[in-house]
């Protein structure tokens, strides 16, 4: 028994490592080869190893450098079809390479956009392409990156053969050395390397220039892709996760690259900057985030083959997608959802949400989305539907134009075989007649119809041609002085190789192909030369029937270009142009001869839309008929219980006569609002709200007039506070207010006065007005009270206090509020009556310039002594006017006060002293005609006196229109603005600038500093600094000694103003300092 547990706790202990071992003994060991030393270049593959994607595939990838510790550069395509790699990353390469029979496979592009640039030292002129053809370019030895730079040559109408290349290394050490003026490489290596030398660099980009290839591109050969799709599907899939990963997260990224990859070959002083730099670059040639990583267009690689075929770098044309299509090919792919999945997920999705808003959704937009939803499912299953037809159409197509295309260049390539195979003769039998070559000829003709004949033509003069019927125009053609044909007989010459031309107009009429094929003999001695050439004209009419393209014209449209055998760059010559310019068309490549062809093809559409579309259609319709018709139902049904509902709660919550919330539903919301509070901590109000004298209307007028006037006072009330706050009437002449969330006293307040006055206004009651006032008394939560009846009760006391008090006002509950809210509404109503009867003054305080010592300007200020006798400090009386709205009114009379008093001083004293007066922001947004009173009087008084306006820079920060656009005016009719009390508020450079700002008064408070504070000597010194240099002038306020007016006098600041020159004094006290002063009559302004 002992023997036998042991057993199974060894079995299970052996499956349980076995288990845990798995996922280690499943990794496939993979190797990736770089193109390059390890750098950012090659951040996502690093990322993809580091962050566990490759693993979580099941792979361990070696990431192999280019670069080997001997000095060696490895060659990623080498590697990989020697299978020494499985992946690798390459570039332009990966295209020459196949077209040189190397079996590879582009996977992904990495680089949307090419890094390779030509760099000059900063004094050499490189500033477009024109300039390169003056220089020396050094560049790679493959000479991949100057195709682009030919490329960009050839867009800008230049001449590629014209450049000029120096064998030497395309680094900044060459330029440096002046053994080239051009390199031609990657920009962030080289910056890098100029940054270490401390040289600067220019650059042009190719890319810039409409030269759009990819750079860095992830490829393997075909032979994996064929053997094991699953592989490369998983490691492009690990791979391009990595390059989000490393894309979101680059300097990690980079600086783990810096601290744990070497390098052998070449590197950097700092190599950790230039990975960080590299970084920072990667967006502009991955386009990240706007493309994700990995995406290919078939266009752009078409565009790079045919650079690379331009130059040729391409040995053997090939079919892009043969480059590209092979990645997509193999087994054990996913199958793709067929039409019948997504429908019936899409039902089934759309039954269950349906089921859900009838019985779990009560609202009508609910319902609304969900025939949305509907209608975009139904586009959606359409729309891919009619993706899958035209994948399906483009499959067919593939099919088909394949077919053409293969039966087109045997038709042709049979006929240029025959060609060629007469040239051999000839050749062999230089000297032949007239019948030897018909001998020949004939049976050549004979076994191809669409031969139209055969000639040759020594010294390009045709001497035979067979057959000679009906050709006899063509005998004696010299090729040299045929226009039409001279130029495609001497590319035959030049190139030594079969060229098909056309299609041509024949001599002797028709159209057709010819192909033309040197011939070479040897002399006596030997020697090899030309002998001329022979041709073959193929009808162009029969070679397109003989392969079938009437037939295929049934189902595609066809366009084939590329005359005289010049590919997708050549012109078409059957077809509609057009067809190659569709977003849908097929194209592919013909070989023929030396050169080629592009056809291209698109499905011919039918004008009937297909069955199963109708199916579809129909079958929505049918649902989002019966969800219309289900949903009205319910709706119908809901809107009656929500009728009957809306009216039993409106019966237990409003008032019947004001629609206000009753006692009831007020109690509830008092309630609720304290309860939420004792978890916030936050304040609410209590307005106990009495009409006076209401019981004298009903009395006197009525029931029905008393009704029209509570609803009236009801919406007036509901006017004076906030639309969030609650307004409720308890029954009778009886309101409340509950004002939530308050943070000040003075704004409770302000809403009872506000309700106040309101209440004063007259009521309309029929064809009569009545007069009733209100009692309001205030509580606050949690001050006064910390429960609803302690609140209401405290409330109705404060209310009872109003009325004993005279009625028609309002009253806190504390002592201490109600005293100090007296206090301020008594000194509102003195101060009101204060500035009917003209009982301020204007006091005036001189300006002194700090140069001339002498009088310059005063400022006017207001104050106020009391009929009793006590002086009201400004700095009370003006806060109660800005708040209580008379402050528009308090600035307008000291303004008129103070010009009429300083006019006559002037006068008096043959004195020409400016006024500096206050105006209050508020009057540049005032609705009445405030500012329009006060802009008359100053523009009036600018005439005569020099006038300075100070506002505070409160009105600047605001930037709004009104302001901006008055004070423009004011400057416009010669009236200066000033600052009040810069630096005590929002200081700004901008508003300075913005604003027809003209003097800067420094604040008291600085002033006060100088000896004292070098904080504030440092601000007066940095605010006099800025005003000189801005054309500003400045005003120090609050001058009291001789050391701070030297200080300032110093520091270059203009005027002064405090009690070391003189108080604030009375008008015909400020004349008598005048008097005294000596004042002078020509002071800056």
């Amino acid at each position: 028994m002992h023997i036998g547990k042991s057993a199974r706790f060894f079995v299970l202990s052996l499956a349980a490592m076995l288990c845990i071992a798995a996922p280690a003994l499943a990794l496939e060991n993979v190797v990736l080869q770089l193109k390059w030393e390890h750098e950012y270049q090659f951040a996502g593959y690093y990322a993809a190893k580091w962050q566990g994607f490759y693993e979580r595939e099941g792979l361990d990838v070696e990431i192999r450098s280019a670069a080997t510790p001997e000095g060696k550069l490895l060659d990623p395509i080498g590697e990989v079809l020697a299978g020494r790699a499985q992946f690798g990353v390459g570039s332009l390469d990966i295209l020459v390479g196949r077209g040189k029979g190397e079996d590879l496979i582009a996977l992904a592009p990495i680089f949307q956009r090419s890094p390779l640039a030509v760099h000059a030292l900063s004094g050499t002129v490189l500033k477009k392409p024109a300039d390169l053809l003056k220089l020396r370019v050094a560049t790679f030895e493959s000479e991949y990156g100057i195709v682009e730079v030919r490329a960009m040559l050839r867009a800008s109408k230049l001449e590629p053969a014209a450049l000029n290349i120096v064998h030497e290394p395309p680094t900044v050490d060459s330029l440096v050395s002046g053994k080239a003026d051009a390199i031609v490489t990657y920009g962030v290596s080289a910056q890098a390397r100029a940054r270490e030398l401390g040289v600067s660099l220019h650059s042009l980009e190719p890319a810039d220039f409409g030269v759009q290839t990819y750079g860095d591109t992830l490829f393997t050969s075909g032979d994996l892709v064929h053997q094991r799709p699953d592989l490369v599907e998983r490691f492009v899939r690990a791979s391009l996760e990595g390059w989000r990963y490393a894309l979101d997260n680059k300097q990690e990224v980079a600086d783990r690259i810096s601290a744990t990859l070497p390098r052998y070959i070449y590197t950097f002083g700092d190599l950790q900057t230039y990975n960080r730099e590299f970084a920072a670059r990667m967006d502009r040639y991955t386009y990240f985030p706007g493309v994700n990583p990995g995406t290919s267009d078939r266009n752009r690689w078409s565009r790079s083959y045919r650079l690379l075929l331009d130059a040729g770098l391409i040995e053997h044309p090939y079919a892009i997608e043969d480059l590209l299509s092979a990645s997509a090919t193999g087994s054990g792919a996913a199958r793709s959802p067929t039409m019948l999945d997504l429908v019936l997920l899409g039902a089934i999705v759309l039954l269950m949400f349906a089921v859900m808003v009838w019985w779990r959704f009560r609202f009508r937009h609910a319902s609304f989305v969900l025939i949305a939803l509907l209608a975009m499912a139904e586009l959606l299953v359409e729309w891919r539907y009619r993706e899958e037809q035209a994948q399906n159409v483009r499959l067919d197509v593939i099919e088909q134009l394949s077919a053409v295309r293969a039966r087109i260049e045997g038709v042709i390539n049979n006929n240029l075989s025959l060609t060629n195979g007469l040239a051999a003769f000839v050749a062999a039998n230089p000297e032949l007649d007239d019948a030897e070559f018909e001998a020949y000829a004939k049976a050549i003709i004979a076994r191809e119809p669409t031969l139209i004949n055969l000639a040759a033509a020594p010294d390009l003069v045709v001497r035979h041609v067979y057959p000679r019927k009906g050709n006899e125009a063509v005998i004696g053609l010299d090729y040299r002085k045929n226009k039409a044909q001279r130029e495609a007989a001497e590319r035959v010459l030049q190139t030594g190789e079969m060229i098909v031309a056309g299609p041509v107009n024949l001599v002797q009429g028709g159209e057709a192909f010819i192909g033309r094929v040197p011939v070479y003999v040897d002399d006596a001695n030997g020697v090899r030369h030309i002998w001329g050439l022979v041709s073959a004209p193929i009808s162009v009419d029969g070679a397109l029937q003989s392969a079938g393209i009437a037939t295929a014209l049934q189902n595609l449209r066809i366009a084939i270009r590329g005359r005289d055998g010049t590919g997708e760059q050549g012109d078409v010559f059957y077809g509609d142009p057009a067809t190659f310019d569709l977003p849908d068309v097929v194209s592919m490549p013909i070989l023929v001869g030396g050169g080629s062809w592009q056809i291209g093809a698109t499905a011919i559409a039918g004008a009937a839309t297909p069955f199963g579309l109708w199916v579809i259609r129909l079958a929505f319709a049918a649902l989002l008929v019966l969800t219309i018709a289900a949903l009205r139902s319910r709706m119908l049904q809901h809107r009656k219980e929500r009728e009957y509902a809306s009216v039993i709660n409106r019966q237990a919550n409003e008032d019947a006569l004001t629609g206000l919330p009753n006692r009831a539903s007020f109690r509830e919301k008092l309630s609720s609002a304290i309860a939420r509070s004792a978890r916030s901590g936050a304040s609410h109000a209590l307005l106990f709200i009495d009409l006076d004298d209401f019981k004298s209307v009903n009395d006197n007028l009525g029931h029905d007039a008393g009704d029209q006037l509570l609803i009236e006072a009801a919406q007036r009330i509901r006017d004076c506070v906030r639309g969030s706050d609650t307004v409720a009437r308890l029954g009778g002449d009886e309101f409340t207010a509950i004002l939530y969330d308050v943070t000040a006293q003075d704004a409770i307040g302000q809403v009872a006065e506000k309700i106040v006055l309101s209440m004063r206004r007259a009521f309309r009651v029929g064809e009569r007005e009545v007069f009733c006032a209100a009692s309001v008394g205030l509580a606050v939560y949690p001050s006064d009270a910390d429960d609803p009846d302690t609140l209401i009760i405290k409330a109705d006391q404060a209310m009872y206090s109003v009325k004993q008090s005279g009625r028609n006002g309002w009253h806190f509950y504390t002592q201490e509020m109600h005293e100090r809210s007296e206090r301020r509404h008594r000194l509102f109503n003195e101060l009101s009556v204060a500035l009917d009867n003209d009982q301020l003054q204007a006091y005036l305080q001189p300006i002194i310039c700090l140069r001339s010592g002498e009088i310059t300007a005063c400022e006017a200020l207001a104050r106020w002594q009391r009929n009793d006798g006590v002086w009201v400090s400004p700095a009370e009386f003006v806060e109660v006017a800005e708040q209580r709205g008379l402050i528009n009114r308090l600035d307008y009379f000291v303004l008129q006060t103070s010009i009429n008093a300083l006019n006559c001083i002037n006068s008096k004293h043959g004195t020409s002293i400016g006024l500096s007066a206050n105006v209050s922001p508020g009057i540049f947004f005032s609705k009445n005609q405030d500012l329009q009173r006060w802009m008359g009087l100053v523009r009036e008084t600018a005439r005569e006196l020099r006038l300075s306006i100070e506002i505070t820079e409160r009105l600047l920060v605001g930037e709004s229109d009104e302001a901006h656009r008055a004070l423009k005016e004011l400057s416009a009719a010669q009236v200066s603005i000033s600052i009040d009390d810069f630096g005590t508020g929002y200081s700004s450079l901008g508003y300075l600038m913005r604003f027809p700002v003209d003097t800067i008064k420094i604040d008291r408070s600085f002033t006060r500093g100088i000896g004292l504070d070098k904080a504030h000597e440092t601000l007066i010194d940095t605010i006099i600094g800025m005003a000189r240099r801005l054309g500003k002038k400045v005003v120090a306020e609050g001058v009291e000694t001789e050391a701070q007016c030297d200080y300032l006098r110093e520091l270059g600041c203009d005027f002064a103003q405090g009690y070391l020159f003189g108080k604030p004094m009375s008008a015909a006290d400020f004349g008598e300092f005048v008097r005294a002063s000596a004042p002078t009559h020509d002071t800056p302004r």
